[in-house]
């Protein structure tokens, strides 16, 4: 069977030749392939304590792994045994990372100190784990603002407890590994500082056993017709208008049609080779069940759009979000133009059903579930990258945006064609001149919960 990897960066490589040609790209004639990376959006991307990977020091694994019966953790046939490992500072950074004497299920007890600064943030190295291993995590921290975080060798996300807030996904994690690593980091971090410690305990199962990798495809589909008591999250129920670009953007009255299409196009773009379907609701064969749905219409004084929460590896294909079309009149002060309006509606609409299959938000322009782009920036193209996870998720770590998104739905991440990827092998623009202007983060939601009709509440983050 052919490498689905070889075969997508040849056909990668094939394009970026192709633009190196014609002078869209940079050549490279030492044949390194960091112009390549570049065009993809998988050139490493530093961490936001400066590294751009955990280093190769703590636990490690022996062996080529592919014998379940030498791999760390419990057998589902055997009486469960947790170990209790308490935590010793420092272990503030991946380097610091704590090994634990892992057996396969361990407690770990540790505190969140306010000394720190709201700061703190602990480590701890696991060791192996492997594809086709269930994770299971628990986080009790008594209701304090803490978070928990699974992340692999090179520091991508892989899963993510945050008890006080369901709509940032379940309380527990109970996944699938995909992919093997060396080292199985666990990080316990805050996002708000606070007067005193806060104490947490986080258990970490892994099961011994192989186990199919789930994938659940999904169809998708964008209603522009409007709708009767939609709810999104715990919201109340609204009812949503048909969709009219004019509401946007009056210079745009009578190009509705046009509107739709492109909008729908540069959506299904931004998942090409991915098992995601995409259809308007007008589409005679469009399926009626295992749908999510996306509606387009109405406003919200502070809200772009909002999904009903964050969805590891898919667990629901029944899901819904909405795009409050009428407020992206905002960007007519930019003067974006047809192409420009079209292009942050769908950077928004790939950014909700990004959180509707489990991605989180990041701090890099150019990423599609991005949260830090100035309203000039999210004019542009944006695409699915490794990029680093905004501070609202960790402090630290990247998401690995293509390969969660295949571990989701199954499938690859395709290279758009050669103008995208001209496209997204530029900078994005600049923050900064004298027009442009932040979008306020009350006004980029992730979840209907009731706590994120407060601005500062901590949910409260995602378009």
């Amino acid at each position: 069977m052919a490498n689905p990897c070889a075969s997508l960066c040849a056909r990668a490589a094939a394009i970026c030749a192709a633009l190196a040609m014609a002078g869209c790209v940079p050549a490279d004639p030492n044949g390194d392939s960091s112009a390549l990376e570049q065009v993809l959006g998988l050139a490493p991307t530093v961490a936001s304590n400066g590294s751009t990977t955990p280093s190769s020091s703590g636990n490690s694994s022996t062996g080529d792994g592919s014998d379940p019966s030498t791999w760390t953790g419990v057998d589902p046939d055997e009486p469960l045994v947790t170990t209790r490992h308490t935590e010793s500072e420092p272990n503030d950074t991946w380097d610091q990372a704590e090994a634990v004497d892992f057996g396969g299920s361990v407690e770990l007890v540790g505190t969140i100190a306010a000394s720190h600064g709201g700061n703190d943030c602990d480590f701890y190295d696991l060791g192996a784990a492997h594809a086709g291993q269930r994770l299971q995590a628990d986080l009790a921290n008594n209701g304090a603002d803490i978070q928990l975080g699974l992340l692999d060798e090179q520091g991508r996300l892989l899963a993510y407890v945050d008890p006080i807030s369901p709509s940032a996904g379940p309380s527990r994690v109970d996944v699938i590994l995909h992919e093997s690593t060396a080292r199985l980091y666990v990080m316990v971090a805050t996002r708000s500082a606070a007067s005193v410690n806060r104490g947490y305990t986080a258990t970490v199962t892994l099961s011994r056993t192989a186990n199919p990798l789930p994938m659940r495809p999904q169809a998708v589909v964008l209603v522009f017709q409007g709708a009767t008591q939609v709810r999104i999250g715990s919201r109340q129920p609204i009812d949503v208008p048909p969709f009219d670009i004019a509401d946007v953007n009056s210079e745009f009255a009578g190009q509705n049609e046009a509107a739709i299409q492109s909008l729908f196009e540069k959506v299904r773009d931004d998942y090409d080779g991915l098992n995601v379907t995409f259809y308007r609701d007008t589409d005679p064969d469009r399926p009626t069940q295992g749908l999510t749905v996306i509606y387009f219409g109405n406003s919200d004084a502070r809200l772009l759009g909002l999904a009903d929460n964050v969805d590891p590896f898919n667990g629901d294909a029944t899901q819904s979000a909405i795009l409050y079309t009428d407020t992206f009149s905002l960007f007519n002060q930019l003067r974006p133009g047809f192409g420009g309006t079209m292009q942050v509606l769908a950077n928004v609409t790939s950014h909700e059903v990004g959180h509707l299959l489990g991605l989180r938000h990041t701090a890099d322009p150019e990423d599609i579930l991005d949260v830090t782009a100035t309203a000039r920036q999210m004019l542009a193209d944006q695409f699915f990258k490794t990029a680093n996870l905004h501070v609202s998720v960790l402090p630290y770590g990247v998401q690995d945006a293509p390969a969660m998104l295949g571990w989701s739905v199954g499938g690859e991440l395709l290279p758009r064609v050669a103008p995208k990827l001209y496209a997204q092998a530029k900078p994005a623009p600049l923050a900064g001149d004298e027009d442009d202007f932040y979008i306020p983060r009350s006004l980029l939601g992730d979840c209907g919960c009731p706590e994120c009709d407060q601005p500062h509440h901590p949910a409260a983050a995602a378009h």
